[in-house]
């Protein structure tokens, strides 16, 4: 009756022992599975381009402070497509010398098309101070934004 006892109380360990064995086996497997989940590559979301207001502020305060025209076009090139560049004369070889002092004050993003941007500022050229607009169209170029379009008028003369 001791022998009856006894190894019914060791299957019913050694039952118990397995179950909880199960239960672990089953919890490490979730985690490895989610591991792999979370490491496999076909789930990478594509890169969309850094935020652009760095570039169209360094954009404006360098087409806002030059020595000469061609100083400033070929510092704002780069930021331009090729297209933008032939539509504003950018590659024309201008030799007009005189200084531009200015910054871009506000960059506004369009709320009804997300790659248009104003970029209002201030310029000082020939002893006279005016506000300046800029109304910027972006495209993405080679994984980042490039200008396609813009168009700069001086709002108020002081």
């Amino acid at each position: 009756m001791k022998k009856v006892i006894l190894l019914s109380l060791l299957a019913v360990l050694f039952l118990s022992g397995c179950h909880k064995k199960e239960e672990t086996k089953v919890a490490e497997t979730n985690t490895s599975q989610s591991t792999m989940l979370s490491e496999d590559p076909t789930t990478e979301i594509s890169k969309e381009p850094e935020n652009p207001r760095p570039m169209l502020l360094a954009f404006g305060n360098k087409f806002l402070n030059f020595n000469s025209l061609k100083e400033r076009n070929q510092s704002v090139k780069e930021y331009m497509t090729e297209k933008c560049q032939e539509e504003n004369g950018i590659n024309v070889d201008l030799d007009a010398k005189f200084r531009s002092i200015g910054k871009i004050v506000k960059v506004f993003q369009d709320t009804d098309n997300e790659k248009q941007y104003a970029l209002l500022g201030e310029e000082d050229s020939r002893g006279v101070k005016n506000e300046v607009l800029f109304v910027v169209q972006l495209i993405e170029e080679d994984g980042q934004y490039k200008i396609d379009n813009f168009r700069y008028e001086q709002l108020h003369v002081h």
